[in-house]
């Protein structure tokens, strides 16, 4: 899911990705219910695992980015500001299965960018926006990956990436060294786990730093079974 106010109402509304071709606006009446919207649900890509939203196109609406985890790339959805969007012409291409999507303006050129998590390969793609809701590729390092979440990480006032892995005890962090290009460092965590699958950024002991939660999908015959962990 993501959520914003799709059409102008001041009440917060959501987004949700259905794992066939769709994708459903639920519009907001600022009470807890909500209604959908007219046009919902609005046709996608193969397959959505993730979406995002974000004004990528610089005209104060707010726009959907939805990965397409068949298609093997994104659907990107400009906002009208009443609820309803329209699709982009060109669909960025990402890497194998794509699942995952974080963003943020990575390259600090007042555009919003896409990182997308790549399932299946293991890679991060990096999506520099060229501020009318297109995309275009910029080289990015291998990391692994499933799903992931944006966030100062390490407090120098740049934009990171977290990533978890498929199949991996590692956690990757990348982060911008220089407003232009991405590096990257492992940091090992011995962990019982097989997929993460979900994963966000958050203060959550109070001591003004970042930290993560990991949902963990462990499908290992032994104990435990699902479960969050944090770091």
């Amino acid at each position: 899911m993501a959520m914003g106010d799709f059409n102008g109402d001041g009440k917060v509304d959501l987004a949700v990705a259905i794992i066939t071709t769709y994708r459903h606006i639920l519009l907001g009446n600022g009470d807890g219910t909500f209604l959908p919207a007219s046009s919902s649900p609005v046709s996608v890509g193969a397959n959505p695992t993730d979406l995002v939203s974000g004004d990528f196109d610089g005209d104060g609406k707010l726009d959907l980015a939805v990965a397409n985890s068949t298609d093997n790339a994104l659907t990107i959805l400009l906002g009208n500001g009443d609820g309803t969007f329209s699709p982009v012409t060109s669909s960025p291409a990402t890497g194998t299965t794509p699942f995952g999507l974080a963003v943020g303006d990575f390259n600090a050129d007042g555009k919003l960018d896409l990182a997308v998590a790549n399932f299946d390969e293991n890679t991060v793609t990096i999506l520099l926006g060229n501020g009318d809701g297109t995309f275009a590729p910029a080289p990015s390092p291998p990391a692994t990956a499933a799903r992931h979440s944006g966030g100062r990480l390490h407090g120098d006032g740049k934009l990171e990436l977290a990533v978890t892995g498929r199949g991996t005890v590692q956690s990757r962090f990348c982060w911008q060294r220089d407003g232009r290009s991405l590096r990257s460092v492992d940091v090992a965590h011995p962990v019982d786990l097989t997929h993460t699958l979900g994963m966000a950024a958050g203060d959550f002991n109070g001591d003004g730093k970042l930290d993560l939660a990991v949902a963990i999908q462990n499908v290992q015959p032994s104990p435990p079974a699902d479960y969050i962990r944090f770091y």
